[in-house]
């Protein structure tokens, strides 16, 4: 089945506020910068035809999409699960049977995980997440692309289940290593952010 991946992106110099305690602005956009290149790079590696998604109102994110690409959508500026829903429901009127809502800021994305995820068999309706560390929602592909409201935020993993038992769809959880964590607190700077970090050009300047 046809699957349209949709990342939503903040502009760098918005995003990881709550790093703000560890890193300082301009780092902080580069991190937010080098961790997005990353996530596309793997993406390609898994598989280069795939499509993709990314929900924006930045030129800078714009910019790092052109030698991907990607298609670009503007974000309605309403949150986070507005910017899904928009990815969503462009994956649904180009006739996507399924979406995936992948972070841009996940610490060492692994192609071996993306591509279990994505050969995961889907119901026709259905729902999988790939659950964060801390109870919330790093990866969900959802069968159709607008079959469940998105439930971004605090343990949203539990919150995507709900909403898709409120519709009546199967859910799988789907714990995969490499998409346990991303980067949101200070906690989240570790030896598995350093290890993407170096497999993605290595510096916070590029």
């Amino acid at each position: 089945m046809s699957l349209c991946v949709v990342i939503p992106m903040k502009d760098p110099a918005e995003a990881k506020t709550r790093l703000g305690d560890s890193l300082p602005a301009k780092a902080r956009a580069a991190l937010t910068r080098t961790l997005f290149r990353q996530t596309l790079r793997v993406l390609r590696s898994v598989d280069a035809s795939l499509h993709i998604v990314v929900v924006t109102s930045s030129d800078a994110i714009r910019a790092i999409c052109y030698p991907f690409r990607v298609t670009l959508l503007d974000d309605p500026g309403e949150g986070l699960n507005a910017a899904a829903h928009a990815g969503a429901m462009y994956a649904a009127h180009h006739r996507f049977d399924a979406v995936c809502i992948l972070p841009g800021d996940l610490a060492d994305p692994q192609s071996s995980d993306l591509s279990a995820l994505f050969a995961v068999t889907r119901e026709v309706p259905s729902v999988i997440i790939a659950p964060a560390h801390d109870g919330g929602t790093n990866a969900l592909v959802v069968t159709p692309p607008d079959a469940i409201a998105f439930a971004y935020g605090p343990d949203s993993c539990a919150a995507h289940q709900r909403s898709a038992e409120a519709a009546g769809l199967p859910c799988l959880v789907k714990p995969l290593p490499s998409l346990l964590y991303d980067v949101d607190r200070s906690s989240d700077l570790g030896a598995r952010l350093v290890r993407g970090l170096d497999r993605s050009l290595g510096a916070f300047g590029s």
